[in-house]
C-alpha cells in the first residue's frame, strides 16, 4: 500500500450527504480505508480478488471499483440512496482520480443490483408457490424464510433445489451487464466460504447459485467461474447432509495424486504424449486456491488436415483438461458405494479434445492410437 495516503474523506463528508444512511457511512469509510491512488483496487477486498481471479482483463477497471463497494451497492433499494451513492462516487475524484465517466459506469453496474437480487427473490416466491408442487411449498417457503431459525435437516440441505426458469434467465442477461453477473458472483463465492453466514442466508446463497449465477455464468463463457461455484455449492450441501465421509475420502484420493504443481504439470503435458503435433498454447484457468483446475491448450495433429495443409485452422485441436473437483468427486464416491462398485472412481483426471469436423476427429483417434503403439 503507498504510503502518501490522500486526506480523508469524512471531512467532505457532512456537506455531500443530505440523508445520512449507515451503507453510505459504510460506503465513505470504505473508500478512506482502502482505496488510495496507485495502489491495486482488488488488493483488499474478497469479492474483487475473486473478480480477479476469474475474469482478469476480460472485464474494465472500473469494475473492480464497483466490487469493492458490492456491499453497499446490495442495498441500492430506494431513490435516495441511489442519489448518494452517485453523489459520493462524484465526490470522490476531488481527492482520487475516479472521473464522472468511470463513475456513471460504477452506476450503471450499481443499477443491475437490485435487478438481480429482485429476479433472485421472484424466483423463491415463484418456487415455494408452485400450484404443481402444493405439498411442497410449505416446506420450502419455511426453509427460506429468515425470519425462521429452525435447522435445515439433512435431507433438505441434500434434496432441496430450485430448478432455473431459462426462458427468465436470457431476459435478465439481455437486461443487466456482464460485470454485474461476474460481480455478484464473486459475492456469491466470498459468502459460500464465509464461517460467519447463517444457515438460511447459506442456504438462499447456494439456490441462487445454481439457479442464477451458473447459468448466467456459463451463458457468457465463464465455465471456470460455474464449475467452482457449484463444487463449492456441492461441497456445503454433503457437509450439511452429513456426507462428511465422502468428503474426506475425495481428499485422500485428491491428496494421493501428488502436490498441485505436479498435477498441473501432468496435465498440460498429458495431449503431447498422445498428439503427434505441436502444443501451441496453454493456460491454467484457474488454479488452487479454490481448489478446482481447468486447462486450456491448443495443439495440432499431424494427421488432421494432412490432405490440406494450407488451411492451418483445420489441423488444430482445442483441449480442455480437469481434475475432479472435490465435491464432485464426493458426490461419485457416495453413488460408487450406493451402487455396491468395487474400487474408487477412476476419471479423476480428465481431457476433452474438440475438432471442427468428423473426419478430423476420426484422425485425431488415429493419431492418438498411433502415439501410443510408438510408445515403449
Amino acid at each position: 500500500m503507498t504510503e502518501d495516503v490522500p486526506p480523508p474523506i469524512e471531512n467532505k463528508k457532512d456537506a455531500l450527504w443530505d440523508t445520512p444512511h449507515p451503507a453510505v457511512q459504510a460506503f465513505f469509510d470504505f473508500y478512506a480505508q482502502h482505496v488510495h491512488e496507485g495502489s491495486p483496487l482488488y488488493s483488499r477486498a474478497d469479492v474483487a480478488r475473486i473478480v480477479h481471479d476469474f475474469a482478469g482483463t476480460r472485464i474494465e477497471e472500473y469494475s473492480y471499483h464497483a466490487a469493492m463497494l458490492s456491499d453497499a451497492f446490495d442495498r441500492l433499494n430506494n431513490e435516495v440512496f441511489v442519489r448518494n451513492v452517485k453523489r459520493g462516487l462524484l465526490a470522490v475524484d476531488d481527492s482520487y482520480t475516479i472521473g464522472p465517466e468511470t463513475a456513471n459506469k460504477i452506476l450503471a453496474i450499481a443499477a443491475d443490483f437490485p435487478v438481480i437480487n429482485k429476479y433472485i427473490d421472484d424466483e423463491f416466491h415463484a418456487w415455494s408457490h408452485n400450484p404443481e408442487t402444493e405439498k411442497e411449498n410449505e416446506e420450502i417457503r419455511h426453509v427460506l424464510d429468515l425470519a425462521n431459525h429452525d435447522k435445515i435437516r439433512e435431507d433438505q440441505w441434500l434434496n432441496l433445489a430450485m430448478p432455473p426458469d431459462l426462458q427468465h434467465l436470457v431476459e435478465l442477461k439481455n437486461t443487466t451487464s456482464i460485470h454485474t453477473t461476474i460481480i455478484k458472483s464473486a459475492q456469491a463465492l466470498q459468502r459460500l466460504i464465509d464461517p460467519n453466514i447463517s444457515e438460511k442466508e447459506l442456504f438462499r446463497t447456494a439456490l441462487a447459485v445454481e439457479s442464477v449465477y451458473v447459468p448466467l455464468l456459463e451463458i457468457n463463457g465463464f465455465d471456470a467461474f460455474a464449475a467452482t461455484l457449484l463444487d463449492k455449492v456441492l461441497c456445503v450441501r454433503l457437509e450439511r447432509s452429513g456426507n462428511q465421509e465422502a468428503l474426506k475420502k475425495a481428499d485422500t484420493m485428491l491428496e494421493a495424486l501428488g502436490d498441485r504443481q505436479s498435477i498441473e504439470d501432468m496435465a498440460k503435458r498429458l495431449p503431447a504424449y498422445l498428439l503427434s503435433g505441436e502444443t501451441l498454447s496453454e493456460s491454467i484457468v484457474d488454479s488452487s486456491s479454490y481448489e478446482t483446475f481447468f486447462y486450456h491448450g491448443a495443439s495440432e495433429s499431424e494427421r488432421i488436415g494432412a490432405e490440406d495443409n494450407e488451411n492451418f485452422d483445420n489441423r488444430l485441436i482445442d483441449i480442455i483438461g480437469r481434475i475432479k473437483s472435490r465435491g464432485s468427486l464426493a458426490k461419485k464416491i457416495i453413488l460408487h458405494e450406493k451402487n455396491e462398485q468395487r474400487g474408487l472412481p477412476t476419471d479423476v483426471l480428465g481431457l476433452t479434445f474438440v475438432t471442427n469436423s468428423r473426419e478430423a476427429n476420426a484422425a485425431m483417434f488415429a493419431d492418438i492410437v498411433s502415439q501410443l503403439l510408438t510408445m515403449e
